[in-house]
């Protein structure tokens, strides 16, 4: 286990390799990281402010909501509540802490994770819960699904505007997922298709969108495909629909900050993830084979690394951020594109799935015959 300590204090005693490129950048990260977790406490003591002020918004409308029901009794007879009526929330906010986003949702906006802030979800989905009325739970994630996606939309407007639309369950606080919520309906190992179960299998090739917009050169929004691939959507290609999603329990971000560099400065911790990742990247491409050896053989911290399944692989992507690898944190993979994960692609027989890093995250399936990517190792 890394064990975090100020960079001054940490002395070199095992082999990392060679230096990279990057390790100029190492001073003054402790400093930048506690600037940025700092930054998340302020917005995380914000949104509680604007808890409080929604909690007493839905205070004054339930009163209000009872002085007009007893109107309407008084006035014909008859009384009621709308069930699908929308709650005051107060202001949406402006912007939100590190690795949430903005996401539309009745008129206003709210903070969802575009990172596991719940930890790492297992490959194939075992907290997914069929409620028998065309939504499924998530006991991990605290989400509830739409089971039936919309059918093709136009665009990732059209998308928004249907979730904004629906009605469902007794529920209109429906909203378009992050991409990070939306892998989380994924089986990485189902062979058929990748959709999880108890979502139904798609009849074709399909893709639903995410709300977190890609960046310029992308021009468009992030989508996840029914084979368990996701990026960025391109004009003009792929047919997407919409898989709306609510919060049960809304997430905030954790006080404590999120990466914890270790000693030596090699090795750095997902605090949301419980995962210990090695900073600096293997020197050049290897093969997959390789890859997996590379790893088993670090001896950086004591050993025990391994290369990372696709959904840890992923969990440190910020698709929100430039670089897409937390710079603060992590050292660049030089010219590599992808990462090689351990996880087979099932639906793309004798590849494996690999996470792309520079300028657009992409997760795709890459052949192991004769491919080379990079590794960083997890433990």
């Amino acid at each position: 286990m890394a064990v975090a300590c100020a960079l001054a204090a940490c002395a070199p005693d095992l082999p990392v390799g060679p230096p990279h490129p990057a390790d100029a950048q190492v001073a003054g990260f402790d400093g930048a990281l506690t600037d940025r977790a700092d930054a998340a406490a302020d917005a995380g003591d914000a949104a509680a402010a604007a808890g409080d002020t929604a909690a007493a918004a839905g205070d004054t409308a339930a009163a209000a909501g009872d002085v007009a029901a007893a109107a309407d009794a008084g006035a014909d007879g008859t009384g009621g509540t709308d069930a699908t009526a929308a709650v005051d929330t107060g202001p949406a906010p402006k912007s939100c802490p590190p690795y949430f986003v903005l996401v539309a949702v009745n008129g206003g906006a709210v903070c969802a994770p575009d990172a596991p802030v719940w930890g790492i979800a297992p490959l194939s989905p075992i907290t997914l819960t069929d409620n028998g009325d065309g939504t499924v739970t998530d006991s991990l994630t605290r989400l509830q699904w739409q089971r039936v996606p919309s059918a093709d939309l136009g665009d990732w407007w059209a998308a928004q505007g249907y979730c904004d639309d629906l009605v469902l369950a007794g529920h209109d606080d429906w909203r378009l997922p992050t991409d990070a919520e939306l892998q989380t309906t994924i089986d990485a190992v189902r062979v058929d298709t990748a959709v999880a179960a108890p979502f139904p299998a798609p009849a074709q090739d399909d893709a639903w969108y995410s709300a977190v917009t890609g960046y310029p050169w992308a021009n468009g929004p992030f989508i996840v495909r029914s084979d368990g691939s996701e990026g960025p959507k391109w004009p003009g290609t792929d047919v997407a629909a919409a898989r709306c999603v609510r919060a049960l329990q809304p997430w905030t971000a954790p006080s404590a900050p999120r990466w914890q560099i270790g000693k030596n400065a090699g090795t750095v911790r997902d605090t949301w993830t419980q995962r210990t990742w090695q900073r600096v990247p293997a020197n050049g491409e290897l093969s997959w084979p390789d890859a997996q050896s590379y790893c088993a053989a670090l001896p950086l911290d004591g050993g025990g690394w391994r290369l990372p399944d696709v959904r840890e692989l992923s969990s440190f992507v910020g698709r929100t951020l430039h670089p897409q690898v937390e710079p603060l944190a992590f050292a660049p993979a030089g010219d590599a594109y992808y990462y090689w994960s351990v996880t087979p692609a099932a639906t793309y027989p004798g590849a494996m799935w690999g996470v792309r890093t520079v300028n657009q995250p992409f997760t795709d399936p890459l052949k192991t015959d004769g491919w080379q990517n990079s590794a960083r190792c997890v433990r």
